[in-house]
């Protein structure tokens, strides 16, 4: 009678560790961990009974592993089927990877260490500095790289820049005590600390308050949710589950809100009307009607200005549109994501088609009337930042791009920063301050609006104290009269104003509020430059507009410190009064 054996796949190892092991599948990359006692049996290809029936749990755990197919039962007759298998690992080099440390009083020839180690084959430098070196030093030492066979090489450096957040100043310190005052401090004497700490106070002082760039004025804008129905069933939009409903804005209600707007607003010399969605241009003819009742009442009647601005998904648009849009110097902002593969996923139209081809199309009608507008994209998660980025790029048009809101459970792994691998988003953002760096220094424009914006804040010094004015500057109608302070709203009933009808401004419960009355924000470094963030996502993610996304905060934080990266990388190169004429002009919307 053959006995019953179990035997380990080839392919499974266990590693033994000091209070526990784990058993690696090689093939699959994954791993389960084990006790050290069943690991040690584990250890052996071939597994008798005799040798686990002592662990009173052995029976179940090998249960487990015969299910997830790390070990599988045999015979004796059946050994000979299964012979073993190769775990040499064979590299060509003597060495893969490097980790060279330099110091300021080095007394060897770098050049020669680089050579020696390349010659072994080494295909992965870390090089650390551990004083604050400079930007020709480091181009110096990456020259060494450039006709090697070597693929990667990461400079790890000493910064000595700091960021003022109270006045969003860029103070260059004195060279190698900055990192020691933040990290090493208690190493340090007393006269450098004290020194260094003179250095800030004089950077403060030499430095007058920033301009504040968005304080809330009286109301100048409306919104029109012309319509809730859509014509696409984007899977990550906040009011997915509303596209299906065709609610749509009558003529009579439109008069009432720019009515609205115009008796609570009579000094305003320049209006602002938006229409948004669901998709807008589903109400196309409505729109027509009215911006002839703005040409009659606002600018006929009284004799000022007004301006219009569109969201839209693009997949409408013809050259009647783009021609109106033209004639009636509208700003348009068109919604497509960077990535082809990601936008189709999740930009879909009712029978689950792709949208990105279509929406391509929309810009070559734009461009052709010459009608100002940007693309805003949204980035999940899931998607490879600096990919959408360069793809962005290659467009040559004006873009902006958000991160995308958790709004429902069923979006979570669309929508959710909540799990991100920031590892992975750093490597994606040096990238993309790597692609915008490159393009500056040569001279090539950039369009990407976030990175504008943070680097033209604080080199001029214009700071954020709002994350938005809604609800003080413009307030957004929907198709039944229902006033938000945001039309993002929408779907959230409990935040609903109250009606066009009977509305006194005064009552408006959601509104800009300033940033430092946050007790979260108000401690946050980078403040000034962000605002708070967006309200209608507070009031969401955590029913309060005091208390921000904790995982978009993080997302945000990294962003602006590589931008800020970018921004020392300019200043040290004389790059940075290029900045206006490098980036893209847009037209600022009201949105």
């Amino acid at each position: 009678m053959n006995k019953i054996l179990y035997k380990r796949f080839e392919d499974c190892i266990p590693v033994k560790g000091y209070q526990r092991s784990l058993l690696c599948d090689l093939t699959r990359g994954r791993h389960h961990f084990l006790p050290n006692d069943l690991a040690n049996i584990l250890q052996k290809n071939i597994i008798r009974k005799e040798e686990y029936t002592q662990l009173e749990y052995a029976e179940d755990y090998f249960d487990f592993l015969i299910e997830n197919e790390f070990i599988f039962k045999t015979t004796e007759q059946e050994l000979g089927l299964y012979p073993p298998m190769s775990l040499e690992w064979d590299y060509a080099s003597k060495i893969s990877n490097a980790v060279l440390e330099i110091g300021q009083e080095k007394t060897y020839d770098i050049s020669k260490v680089l050579d020696q180690v390349m010659n072994l084959g080494c295909r992965f430098f870390t090089i650390i500095f551990d004083y604050a070196t400079d930007i020709d030093e480091l181009a110096e030492i990456a020259e060494k790289f450039e006709y090697s066979s070597v693929y990667t090489v990461e400079f790890i450096c000493k910064y000595n820049y700091v960021f003022f957040r109270d006045n969003l100043n860029v103070y260059r310190l004195e060279a190698g005590l900055m990192s020691d005052y933040f990290i090493n401090r208690d190493k340090l004497s007393k006269k450098d600390i004290l020194k260094i700490e003179k250095q800030f106070d004089k950077a403060n002082k030499e430095t007058e308050a920033f301009t504040i760039a968005d304080a809330p004025e009286e109301l100048h804008s409306i919104c029109l949710v012309v319509t809730r129905d859509c014509n696409l069933r984007c899977r990550y939009c906040y009011a997915y589950e509303d596209a299906f409903n065709n609610q749509k804005m009558s003529f009579n209600m439109a008069k009432k809100a720019i009515d609205f707007l115009l008796n609570n607003s009579p000094d305003v010399e320049n209006y602002g009307v938006v229409f948004f969605g669901g998709e807008p241009l589903l109400e196309f003819d409505l729109m027509k009607r009215v911006v002839a009742y703005c040409k009659k009442e606002i600018i006929e009647k009284k004799g000022k200005g007004v301006g219009y601005a569109l969201t839209t998904n693009g997949t409408l648009l013809n050259d009647e549109i783009a021609a109106f849009f033209k004639k009636e110097q509208f700003n348009v902002q068109i919604s497509m994501d960077g990535v082809k593969s990601e936008h189709d996923k999740n930009r879909v139209f009712p029978d689950g088609k792709g949208s990105y081809e279509c929406t391509l199309k929309s810009l070559h009608f734009l461009k052709k009337h010459q009608v100002p507008f940007m693309i805003h994209s949204t980035f999940t998660p899931n998607i490879d930042f600096f990919e959408a980025v360069s793809e962005l790029e290659s467009l040559k048009i004006s873009y902006g791009y958000g991160l995308s809101i958790d709004v429902k459970d069923a979006s979570k792994e669309i929508t959710s920063f909540e799990k991100i691998d920031i590892e992975h988003l750093r490597n994606g953002y040096q990238k993309i301050v790597d692609l915008y760096y490159d393009k500056l220094k040569n001279d090539e424009k950039v369009y990407c609006q976030n990175i504008m914006n943070t680097l033209v804040k604080v080199k001029d010094r214009v700071g954020k104290e709002y994350g938005c004015t809604a609800g003080d500057t413009m307030i957004s109608v929907l198709p039944d009269g229902e006033i938000l302070s945001c039309q993002n709203f929408q779907k959230m009933n409990e935040y609903y104003e109250g009606n066009i009808e009977n509305f006194n401004l005064d009552h408006v419960k959601i509104k800009a509020h300033h940033v430092d009355d946050s007790e979260t924000c108000n401690e946050c470094w980078i403040k000034y430059l962000c605002g708070g963030g967006c309200f209608y996502e507070k009031c969401l993610e955590n029913k309060s507009v005091f208390k921000p996304s904790k995982s978009k905060c993080e997302v945000l934080k990294i962003q602006t410190e590589y931008f800020l990266k970018l921004y020392v990388r300019l200043e040290e190169e004389n790059l940075i009064d290029k900045l206006e004429e490098s980036f893209d002009t847009h037209y600022e919307l009201f949105i």
